[in-house]
């Protein structure tokens, strides 16, 4: 699914459900996550109001992910270990 939601955001949100179905056969969750996150807007860089610390690449693409929820008016929880 992570793959998938990737490749989709280079090619442009119109393209996530084309690329989904492409990978792996289009399996469920890649299903899901296409449909779900239609409105993608990738970080590339640490925002500048984060000035306390500097962010580490799986909190960029954790960040990401919860600006897509919050884009597409979804839910979820962010957890660790």
């Amino acid at each position: 699914a992570e793959a998938a939601a990737e490749a989709a955001a280079e090619e442009g949100s119109e393209a996530l459900l084309g690329v989904a179905a492409a990978q792996d056969g289009g399996d469920s969750k890649q299903k899901y996550y296409a449909l779900a996150h239609t409105q993608c807007e990738i970080i590339t860089r640490q925002p500048r109001m984060l000035t306390a610390g500097t962010l580490r690449d799986y909190q960029i693409v954790s960040l990401q992910w919860m600006i897509s929820l919050y884009n597409n008016r979804l839910n979820g929880i962010l957890a660790d270990e």
